[in-house]
């Protein structure tokens, strides 16, 4: 939580740090849980892991729509120049435009340019 507090949401560097100590706190509770059957610490580790991992997801989503920032855990990043200046940020399970220093979420699919420029002169 510390790395997404402390790098800007435009850098990778937050989620990449922000991933890396999911990791560390799951060895973590690995070692801590040895006395556990091999099977159910497996389990115990996983949904650790991906409950974490939905914390940070959602936590990026929140502060995507109630702060106006870009979304930290991005797959790719694009700018449009030209008449209006576009950029589109692809989540794992959104997509942001950024029109005029406003982020939009929309539904996660692939958009071409026209669709972005459409978009963004609509609104």
């Amino acid at each position: 939580m510390s790395a997404i507090m402390i790098f800007p949401s435009e850098s990778s560097w937050g989620s990449i740090y922000s991933v890396f100590g999911v990791v560390i706190f799951t060895v973590g509770i690995s070692k801590l849980t040895r006395g556990i059957k091999y099977y159910k610490r497996l389990l115990l580790v996983l949904m650790i892991f991906i409950g974490t991992l939905s914390v940070l997801f959602f936590t990026d989503y929140i502060n995507v729509t109630r702060n106006n920032v870009a979304p930290m855990f991005r797959e790719s990043s694009t700018y449009i120049g030209g008449d209006m200046e576009v950029l589109y940020y692809d989540a794992p399970f959104y997509d942001v435009i950024k029109c005029d220093d406003k982020f939009y979420v929309v539904k996660n699919k692939n958009y071409s340019h026209e669709d972005l420029f459409t978009y963004c002169t609509n609104k």
